[in-house]
């Protein structure tokens, strides 16, 4: 697009500087004639490309992603997520717990992968500790839209 703008704004440029010079009479109009065909020319180009298979206008080309700016990005989404996660599981489970959470480095900012390490010695009982770690599953996949990877330990 901008290629075509530069080539009329270019050939219009040039046309006005001819029909200034060009001579009076039967030369002067031919001159005139023929920079109005060259106007008309540059100006159906797109139109002549499309017609003979060519894109009409190639996408310009964007600036290459700033990798340093969207890793940045990812780890700071990454923090606010471990803080969030924690303060859900204090909330909701009264378990404190350490949350590692990876995102990926791309602009939709993905969540890859949920750890959750938890102590679960004040649970007493083998059963009361599935059932925890069952609800804790389940709680965050639906809160997260995936599986967390649940680590834990126990004094039993």
């Amino acid at each position: 697009m901008k290629e075509y703008i530069l080539s009329v704004a270019g050939i219009v440029l040039i046309a006005s500087a001819l029909t200034l010079i060009a001579p009076a009479g039967k030369t002067g109009n031919f001159i005139k004639g023929t920079v109005r065909l060259l106007i008309l020319l540059v100006m159906l180009s797109p139109v002549l490309k499309f017609a003979g298979g060519e894109e009409l206008f190639r996408g310009e080309e964007l600036p290459a992603e700033d990798a340093s700016y969207y890793a940045a990005c990812a780890r700071l989404m990454e923090r606010r997520d471990e803080e969030e996660a924690k303060r859900f599981l204090e909330e909701e489970f009264s378990l404190s717990a350490e949350v590692d959470a990876r995102r990926e480095d791309m602009p939709d900012f993905a969540l890859e992968k949920l750890t959750v390490r938890c102590d679960l010695s004040c649970i007493k009982g083998e059963e009361e500790r599935i059932y925890i770690l069952t609800r804790l599953k389940s709680a965050l996949s639906e809160r997260y839209g995936q599986a967390a990877e649940l680590l834990w330990t126990s004094n039993a």
